[in-house]
């Protein structure tokens, strides 16, 4: 099962390379994701939730980001493994959360904000 959701996923990859992110959305939540539940591989989810968050934050939806975001920081915190993208998934959450208040701040604004927990005109994470 981990070999058809990993293949699942570069096929998806593809798709997203091709200008297709709702397709690569789709591959990821209803192949690869049900396949590394059924295999029980921890890592592979947590890393599929965190596949998913990052499509719908390119998509910009922020909400449903979060949501999938949490799975994965829950699914890694929860395991006995160290997971190197632990704090990746922690900044696009911290991302996520930041262009979801602060709509009307531009991508070097919201940087910044993250950085520094300023954008001029909106209110600090």
């Amino acid at each position: 099962m981990i070999f058809r959701s990993r293949a699942w996923n570069n096929y998806g990859a593809l798709q997203q390379r091709k200008d297709k992110p709702r397709e690569f959305l789709d591959i990821l939540i209803h192949k690869v994701l049900p396949l590394t539940q059924q295999a029980k591989d921890s890592t592979r989810m947590a890393l599929s939730y965190h596949n998913i968050g990052l499509v719908l934050l390119n998509l910009n939806e922020y909400a449903r980001s979060l949501q999938y975001f949490s799975r994965a920081i829950s699914v890694m915190e929860a395991g006995k493994e160290v997971y190197a993208d632990l704090a990746d998934v922690y900044v696009m959450a911290a991302r996520a959360t930041a262009y979801r208040r602060n709509s009307h701040c531009n991508s070097y604004q919201i940087n910044w904000m993250l950085l520094s927990g300023n954008c001029a005109g909106s209110r600090a994470i």
